[in-house]
């Protein structure tokens, strides 16, 4: 899917905390902007870029939908990898939507909610 006029890709990344730390414990919210800057890189790789990034979520904007996919996938790949080195437990959930720029973020959003550990949801618009 090449870039069109007015519409683009939005990712929405939600960490999901520690399932091992008790609520209210900061060491695991402390991990959380750590594993945004991790994130950064990758989208910067994939040409996308950071739209917002707030405690334990962020959003991030790609001119295509490829290329949202491609980011997506490395960042479970590293969050697996991170869980499987035992640096962390915490996991992601990732909603993906291409389309309207005005609407692609709040819809992203909508399928991160949607998602479980470890899944990237995308809407049929982003196919």
């Amino acid at each position: 899917m090449d870039e069109q006029p007015g519409k683009l890709a939005v990712l929405f990344v939600d960490v999901i905390d520690d399932p091992l730390v008790a609520p209210g414990d900061e060491s695991a919210t402390a991990q959380l902007p750590g594993f945004v800057s991790m994130f950064a890189h990758v989208v910067a790789a994939c040409g996308g870029r950071v739209v917002s990034a707030a405690g334990n979520t962020a959003m991030y904007s790609f001119p295509n939908a490829e290329s949202a996919v491609v980011a997506a996938c490395e960042m479970q790949s590293r969050m697996q990898r991170a869980q499987a080195a035992r640096v962390t437990q915490a996991s992601l959930r990732i909603g993906l939507h291409y389309g309207a720029a005005f609407l692609a973020g709040a819809v992203a959003q909508r399928m991160a909610l949607c998602a479980e550990s470890g899944q990237i949801i995308a809407t049929a618009e982003t196919e």
